[in-house]
């Protein structure tokens, strides 16, 4: 069970408040504070933020999702924001739902499982078996599971958290041979938070990237908007960020 899948014991937000508290002994640290303006230098980058300070730095990674790297660089170049403009992104919702162990029939010796593409017709993807996935994650004598959905017109992500129990209900009942409603039931939504890759898309953001980095200014995109998804992705992305940036300052 969970093969290939990790997690923390206490959620992805140990490793936040990790890093957090790592850098913060060798760096100064703006958390939730956003940056309204970006522009080049003759060497570096300025930085507006909205604490009003303006913050120089020699080199500028933008780990953040297309649309809004896009309108921090139209100022700089309107030629790479339009590329990262039209990346196309997806929002997802999804269920959570706690119920005691007598209640589901399904034996959950597995990590979960994905819908087909003829099943997706109610924005149903997925179901993770989150309380096999990961061991404490329910009581003794609960399970916990997750299903995600892809809102659509006719299921639109601002539908009444209700109505998300409700289908995810009726859509694992059958599946699993649920037999009683859930003990617990939380609804999460992610608004435009999945991209979709191109088979192009690595060729456009090299592209974009040309387009407003320089020698004296070097700035770089990482993260999921520009490469792979998955914490796996999110490091190599940074890996990869980081080396390039030394790089140009080092050259």
């Amino acid at each position: 069970m969970g093969r290939g899948i990790t997690s923390l014991v206490g959620g992805m937000g140990e490793l936040i408040e990790a890093l957090r508290l790592a850098l913060s002994q060798s760096a100064d640290l703006e958390l939730s504070t956003p940056v309204h303006r970006i522009e080049p230098q003759a060497q570096g980058w300025a930085l507006a933020t909205g604490s009003g300070n303006l913050v120089c730095a020699d080199a500028l990674v933008l780990a953040i999702a297309g649309a809004d790297a896009a309108r921090l660089l139209a100022p700089v170049s309107r030629e790479a924001a339009s590329v990262l403009a039209a990346f196309r992104v997806v929002s997802s919702v999804t269920v959570s739902l706690a119920f005691e162990r007598c209640a589901v029939g399904h034996p959950l010796e597995a990590a979960g499982f994905v819908s087909t593409a003829g099943a997706e017709a109610d924005g149903f993807r997925a179901c993770s078996f989150t309380s096999s996935q990961f061991p404490g994650r329910a009581p003794p004598g609960h399970v916990l599971l997750r299903a995600f959905f892809r809102p659509g017109a006719q299921y639109p992500l601002e539908a009444p958290d209700a109505h998300w129990v409700d289908l995810a209900l009726g859509t694992l009942r059958p599946l699993l041979r649920i037999s009683t409603d859930p003990v617990g039931a939380w609804v999460a939504r992610w608004p435009d938070a999945l991209p979709r890759y191109s088979p192009n898309y690595g060729a456009l953001v090299r592209a974009a990237t040309r387009r407003v980095s320089s020698a004296r200014s070097p700035l770089v995109l990482a993260g999921a908007a520009y490469r792979r998804a998955g914490v796996a992705g999110a490091i190599e992305s940074a890996q990869a960020a980081a080396r390039r940036v030394l790089r140009a300052l080092e050259a």
